[in-house]
């Protein structure tokens, strides 16, 4: 097994590949794991049995999310942790070397360079899936780390006109870092200068995030070739905040369970039975998100003690049936009308 991509969904792949035996085999052009750095590292609980306490930089308790004048902070002591992701990357890489997989580092492959069994684990932009003519939809990301230490471990989720995401403000241990998906990333700097009154910049990142959800197609078998799209090549992201770290990873185990079984069509049916109508719900949040955020936020206000309470990052569309049903026949009458 060949797998194009030296990140989590890649790693994760490899990891457990060789655990069963199947000789994995990483390609990853950068000569470095975890480097270039674009993810914010913001991870829910749901990863606990995966990541090492060494990599968490803090705690978060909650998200206040603001648009205009209005406002909701949602709160739970621990819902989620910040981490260090170039060194998460790592410590995967470390558990795949440990139960037997190979690492190339520093060479850019194409997937005609193998044969037998292709894991394309390359990302947004990847190649290997519009090779296969599978479309994505995504913005360009930026986010700067500044030197701005936080004064409560909530992030902050800003629904600014101008971006067509939301800007996220997230603290990381001492630092604080913001950033957003847009096609005109120059507003970023004054929204800074809004929240903090100055720019202190120590790091700037960019990168894509993938707001459309998963792909059409995620498994192909050419004849000598099969190839598995996974991770962000595949849009295993939640197109409401953009983070697949979670669904890229538990997908991956999905891959090679096909694999192993030699059954590699039911991979496809296995993601798709626990992700895909969650993310298929999210993408029609996030609409709401972006066309009526307002609004959005007196949804959120009007659910916070039941998404408080019963709340989840990963699968955030289960509280939905269980918040008032006439708030969500409110958003949902609100965002069709304004369109």
């Amino acid at each position: 097994m060949n797998i194009i991509g030296g990140g989590p969904a890649g790693l994760w792949t490899a990891k457990k590949a060789a655990d069963l035996g199947l000789k994995p085999v990483v390609h990853e052009e950068h000569t470095r794991i975890g480097s270039p750095e674009h993810c914010t590292g913001l991870l829910s609980n749901n990863i606990d049995k995966i990541i090492e306490p060494e990599v968490v930089l803090n705690y978060i308790n909650g998200a206040r999310f603001i648009s205009g004048d209005r406002e909701v902070l949602l709160e739970r002591r621990k819902v989620a942790r910040v981490i260090d992701r170039p060194e998460f990357d790592r410590q995967v890489c470390e558990e795949a070397l440990a139960s037997g997989a190979k690492i190339n580092r520093g060479k850019k492959v194409h997937w005609k360079d193998f044969k037998g069994d292709i894991v394309a684990a390359d990302g947004a932009a990847g190649r290997t899936r519009s090779d296969m003519g599978q479309k994505l939809g995504f913005l360009p990301a930026l986010q700067f780390d500044l030197r701005e230490t936080p004064e409560e471990d909530f992030v902050e989720l800003w629904f600014e006109p101008w971006s067509g995401f939301f800007v996220w403000v997230v603290p990381r241990g001492n630092r604080m870092r913001v950033g957003t998906a847009a096609r005109d990333l120059r507003p970023l700097k004054d929204f800074v200068v809004k929240r903090f009154g100055r720019f202190r910049k120590t790091k700037q990142y960019s990168g894509l995030v993938v707001t459309s959800g998963p792909v059409g197609k995620t498994y192909f078998d050419l004849g000598g070739r099969r190839i598995f799209l996974v991770g962000d090549a595949a849009g295993h992201v939640k197109p409401t905040s953009g983070g697949g770290i979670v669904v890229g990873m538990s997908s991956a185990e999905k891959l090679v369970r096909a694999v192993f079984e030699e059954n590699p069509s039911s991979y496809e049916r296995l993601w798709r039975a626990e992700f895909g109508r969650e993310l298929f719900l999210q993408r029609v949040v996030q609409r709401m998100m972006v066309q009526n955020p307002g609004g959005f936020v007196s949804f959120l206000k009007r659910g916070k003690a039941h998404l408080e309470a019963h709340g989840d990052m990963d699968r955030q569309t289960a509280v939905l049936p269980k918040i008032a049903f006439p708030a969500l026949v409110w958003l949902l009458g609100s965002l069709f009308k304004r369109k």
